[in-house]
């Protein structure tokens, strides 16, 4: 008898545990590092190209201006978040991404930090 209600403890304990670890799991932390590949599942919630910038940041200007040419041209909608704005910046932090530098810019999972040229955003567009 002592068993059974061992095991019986045993399995209620772990259940507890699945369930809690269901319900409380989040995206997990992602530190932006250049050159670095957002993981799953974080990456498949985000859009195919992400910046992120700040206002009053002169690099995320001519940044943003390079990647909004490139949208147009391209007739693709990118997706942008300024760390200035509290929601933008929740989103973010919602999606585990912990920001170190910008412009970040992600583009198919793959992190670029800093300003690139036009030409380079529109090969690591184009070449996944």
């Amino acid at each position: 008898m002592k068993k059974i209600w061992l095991f019986l403890m045993f399995i209620i304990v772990l259940a507890i545990i699945v369930f809690f670890a269901i319900v409380l799991q989040k995206s997990p932390e992602v530190i932006l590092v250049d050159g670095s590949t957002v993981p799953e599942p974080t990456c498949s919630k985000i859009n195919n190209v992400v910046i992120i910038g700040r206002t009053g940041c002169p690099h995320c200007a001519i940044g943003e201006s390079r990647l909004e040419e490139l949208e147009q041209e391209l007739g693709m909608e990118f997706k942008y978040y300024n760390l200035a704005i509290v929601e933008d910046a929740q989103e973010v932090k919602d999606f585990g991404l912990i920001v170190q530098f910008v412009p970040s810019v992600i583009i198919n999972c793959k992190v670029h930090i800093g300003v690139r040229t036009k030409e380079q955003y529109k090969l690591y567009i184009q070449n996944p």
